[in-house]
């Protein structure tokens, strides 16, 4: 017996022929898609368990959100008026006190807003990097999401040693990795060249060798003096830091990039590691003379690039659709019309984000044997 029948659907598969069916079924048994294929008149009157007519909707593979900081859902736009720097400090100074102040009920509730509110913008994914992953973990397990979660190592920012932050890590890792029949698994997160310390850094390549299946998911070149800092550990710039600990490759997932080059591009591309890209949040506070990161060198070299959210502690930001409008628009603005193409986007929100992630044989696109992650979008609204 068939769970679940869509039928009448126009089915925008994402696969490898980039299939788009005008009136197709999609029938799904115990959470896997058994066959994507044209609607048949007697699909009409199936007997499944629960019966979908989408005469005139459109199915799409759920949407992934790649860059996810979720901490502070509860309080999202309350700086706003601040500039990038003086948000930054204020949003450490309300997570070290929010706690003590306001109990954990603080962040345990945030985590399940975050889930509602991804769930209803069509978010069926998401890789977040977080100060309370074991909420996080627990919250999207719950709901029925599916995540990729890292404790945020940083031990410039939080008063924790880097041996604590590790062993805290550790510990999520080998509690909270593959559960919830698999939806919840774990990444290993260094907030990047400007929050870690050397000793920080060694450690994460200890994490790294330990669990080599884990993503690595970090910030990188979002911020002007990124060389800078990595020179204070001993290395010429970001990526020979993490080159240098092994960190660089098809594995590891890399946030900003805001004050990259076309050399940089050429080296994350030849590495093979993915790129996360958050443009309204670049829109939000420009970065200093450089108003957007190296697109055009990333596409020529072939790297892949998909779509986050970033923080909500910036803007009311959870809807992936409106980002990748976004990122159209801006990449327009700065380098010429034409930069994606609408498949181009839907891409990254789906199978591009999957294989970012490494879930790419599961998720992504809508074919026979993967996962159920999918969307019924209603376009007979107003909107």
């Amino acid at each position: 017996m068939t769970d679940l029948l869509i039928h009448n659907a126009i089915v925008v598969t994402v696969n490898r022929e980039n299939q788009i069916l005008k009136s197709g079924s999609i029938r799904v048994t115990d959470g896997t898609i058994l066959s994507v294929e044209p609607t048949d008149p007697a699909d009409r009157d199936s007997t499944a368990s629960h019966v979908i007519d989408a005469s005139g909707k459109i199915v799409v593979p759920g949407l992934i959100d790649a860059h996810r900081h979720t901490d502070f859902t509860l309080v999202q736009g309350l700086f706003s008026d601040l500039d990038g720097g003086e948000l930054l400090k204020e949003a450490f100074a309300l997570y070290h006190t929010a706690e003590p102040t306001l109990g954990e009920s603080f962040f345990d509730v945030a985590w399940q807003l975050a889930c509602l509110r991804q769930l209803t913008h069509g978010v069926t994914t998401v890789n977040a990097m977080d100060f309370t992953p074991e909420l996080g973990a627990e919250a999207i397990g719950e709901s029925g999401l599916r995540g990729v979660i890292g404790p945020e190592l940083a031990d410039f920012v939080n008063p924790a040693s880097a041996s604590e932050q590790l062993a805290d890590a550790r510990r999520f890792i080998e509690t909270y990795h593959d559960t919830y029949d698999g939806r919840v698994t774990a990444s290993i997160a260094p907030g990047g060249e400007a929050g870690c310390s050397q000793e920080l850094w060694e450690g994460v390549a200890e994490l790294r060798a330990d669990y080599p299946d884990l993503r690595l998911h970090t910030h990188l070149y979002d911020s002007a003096e990124a060389d800078t800092m990595a020179a204070g550990s001993g290395f010429s710039d970001p990526l020979d830091l993490l080159d240098r600990y092994g960190l660089l490759d098809e594995r590891t997932l890399l946030t900003h990039l805001l004050h990259a080059n076309r050399e940089d591009a050429r080296r994350i591309a030849n590495a093979g590691a993915h790129v996360l890209h958050c443009p309204t949040v670049y829109s939000y506070f420009q970065a200093g003379d450089r108003t957007w990161f190296p697109l055009p060198a990333l596409r020529e070299f072939g790297a892949n690039v998909v779509i986050g959210l970033d923080d909500p502690f910036w803007f009311d930001c959870w809807d992936l659709i409106q980002e990748a409008k976004h990122a159209r628009l801006l990449s327009n603005f700065a380098y010429g019309a034409q930069q994606w193409s609408s498949y181009d986007l839907l891409k990254m929100l789906t199978i591009e984000a999957a294989r970012a992630l490494g879930l790419d044989d599961q998720i992504g696109s809508l074919e026979e044997g993967k996962r159920a992650d999918l969307v019924v979008i209603d376009v007979d609204t107003p909107r």
